[in-house]
């Protein structure tokens, strides 16, 4: 519920809800000097939304009122209104916005489902956002727990409609793209990985391959081979067929 009484303060003594502020990444030169020519030409037509005398989502235009040197626009809105039905009234204007690409909806209803998690599902975010396919929600959420993510913040960059560089060079703007060619690079090293550790193991590969039982268990399992504790597992399992067809387990 918000309380319909417009009220003006000083923009410096604005103080801001931090979670809420944040949710979306700060706007570029560009979109700051076309709401600077807004509030100029127009005046602030949009209050800040305050809740028990915190703002969300009125950083950018205190910003510039303070720039400016005119008061600030103020909305109170219910002080027991939930964080989550807080962040989705400050974002109003910017969940599903037309000019926003899918990757870039699928990162903000990526963060409403971590940060709010309780609140919503991949399905109500998606809607939320206006994102029709929810599976690049997914798409997100395997990119966030990647080392490359960490190395090279890619949701972040991908958010603000930046073109990120891939594991093999390349450049993309496309979650799907982003996400498979990460997912390549982990397999690649995942592989290296398995055959580092396969080779620690010192096993005669070739040898346990020799005996009828492990040669049929290994190439039914070999398609499953795809990580690397299957590999490894597999590995051990045709070292213990390998003994038991000599006889040589105690068990």
């Amino acid at each position: 519920m918000i309380n319909n009484r417009v009220y003006t303060v000083n923009p410096e003594t604005v103080k801001f809800d931090e979670k809420i502020v944040k949710f979306n990444p700060p706007k570029s030169k560009e979109e700051m000097d076309s709401l600077r020519y807004q509030i100029e030409s127009n005046g602030q037509l949009d209050p800040i939304l305050m809740r028990n005398g915190l703002c969300g989502d009125g950083f950018h235009r205190c910003e510039i009122c303070r720039k400016l040197g005119i008061t600030v626009k103020c909305i109170d809105v219910d002080p027991d209104m939930s964080d989550a039905d807080f962040i989705v009234m400050c974002n109003k204007n910017t969940f599903g916005a037309r000019n926003d690409s899918v990757s870039q909806k699928a990162i903000k209803a990526f963060k409403l489902t971590r940060e709010y998690g309780r609140d919503f599902s991949d399905i109500k975010a998606s809607k939320i956002v206006g994102l029709k396919d929810k599976r690049t929600i997914g798409y997100v959420r395997y990119i966030s727990d990647t080392k490359y993510e960490k190395d090279n913040d890619v949701l972040s960059k991908l958010l603000r409609g930046e073109s990120v560089i891939l594991p093999d060079g390349s450049r993309s703007k496309s979650i799907e793209v982003v996400k498979r060619k990460i997912k390549i690079m982990e397999e690649i090293e995942l592989k290296k990985k398995a055959d580092k550790e396969i080779d620690n193991k010192d096993i005669d590969f070739s040898s346990m391959c020799n005996t009828a039982i492990a040669e049929d268990e290994f190439w039914k399992m070999e398609p499953t081979m795809t990580t690397i504790d299957t590999k490894i597992r597999v590995i051990e399992l045709l070292n213990h067929l390998y003994r038991e067809d000599k006889g040589e387990n105690n068990e």
